[in-house]
């Protein structure tokens, strides 16, 4: 479960991203996605869904983390913390949780991702990803 405090630099991080790519001032309709989509990777409900299974997904999990970036194109250091969470009905997978940082960060991003369910995945608020 994300914690409260945890929210407030994740959405800052999405509308200054959006408000650096955007000339000029943020729409309400760049601010309302940049709020509504401020959880994806941040909490078990909405985790950044790589795929894989127990052969793969350890492997794209990994990928996926070495591709992530700063906003400003900073390296990310990453450490897994655990797994958690069984999620889908009925259960079908559990989530990791690694513990995301680069320089400038003010503290440690905790992303959750799902090594079994595969989806299109992006880059959560506050980080971007290297060209693949």
């Amino acid at each position: 479960m994300m914690r409260a405090f945890a929210t407030v630099p994740m959405v800052l991080s999405a509308v200054a991203v959006l408000a650096c790519a955007s000339p000029g001032r943020l729409t309400p309709a760049q601010l309302e996605a940049a709020l509504a989509d401020s959880s994806y990777g941040y909490a078990d409900s909405s985790p950044i869904q790589v795929g894989g299974g127990g052969r793969r997904g350890p492997y794209n999990e990994r990928r996926f983390l070495e591709s992530l970036r700063g906003p400003q194109g900073q390296a990310v250091k990453f450490q897994r913390r655990g797994s958690c969470c069984s999620v889908g009905n009925p259960p079908t997978s559990i989530l990791d949780i690694y513990e995301v940082t680069y320089e400038g960060l003010p503290e440690p991003a905790k992303l959750y991702l799902d090594m079994y369910v595969r989806r299109k995945v992006r880059a959560p608020n506050g980080f971007t990803r290297a060209p693949e």
